[in-house]
C-alpha cells in the first residue's frame, strides 16, 4: 500500500498483571465448570488480543501475566491492555448461561537493572491500584 509503512519495534518491555474482578463469586454463582470456561475465555481473548511474539500466561488462580515486547512507551502497554479489558467484558457462555466479567489490569515497563520478581510485584500493585480505584480497569506504575 502506498502511504503504509511496517511498525518498527520499540526497545521496551511491557508487563501486565491481569485479575479476574470477583471471580470466587463466579464459582459461587455459576459453578466451578462455569469458572473454568471464564478462565479460558480470558486467555484466549488476551492472547487473541496481542501480537504472535507476546506471551499470556496463568499465574494461578484468577491471575494473568502478559508479556509485550517491542513497545516504545507506557502509553502502548495501557493501549493494549485497554483492549484485553474490553475483549473480556464480554459475555462468556457456559452451561448455566452467559456469564459477566471484568477484569482489573496493572500494568509496567520492565527495568532492565531489576529482577523479573520485583517487575512482577511492581505489576501486580499496579492492578491492586486500579481495584482499589473500583476494578474494571487498567492502572500504570512507572
Amino acid at each position: 500500500m502506498i502511504g503504509r509503512h511496517p511498525r518498527s519495534p520499540g526497545n521496551e518491555t511491557g508487563v501486565l498483571f491481569l485479575d479476574i474482578d470477583d471471580f470466587k463469586s463466579v464459582n459461587d454463582t455459576w459453578g466451578h465448570g462455569a469458572g473454568d470456561a471464564v478462565l479460558r475465555a480470558v486467555a484466549d481473548r488476551a492472547r487473541l488480543t496481542i501480537r504472535g511474539g507476546d506471551i499470556v500466561a496463568r499465574m494461578g488462580g484468577d491471575e494473568f501475566l502478559v508479556t509485550l515486547e517491542g513497545l516504545h512507551d507506557l502509553a502502548e502497554a495501557i493501549r493494549v491492555a485497554e483492549k484485553i479489558r474490553t475483549a473480556c467484558a464480554e459475555p462468556v457462555a457456559t452451561v448455566g448461561g452467559d456469564v459477566l466479567v471484568t477484569v482489573s489490569i496493572g500494568v509496567t515497563l520492565s527495568d532492565p537493572v531489576e529482577s523479573g520478581d520485583t517487575l512482577v510485584v511492581r505489576a501486580d500493585r499496579a492492578m491492586y491500584k486500579a481495584k482499589q480505584n473500583g476494578r474494571n480497569q487498567v492502572a500504570a506504575l512507572t
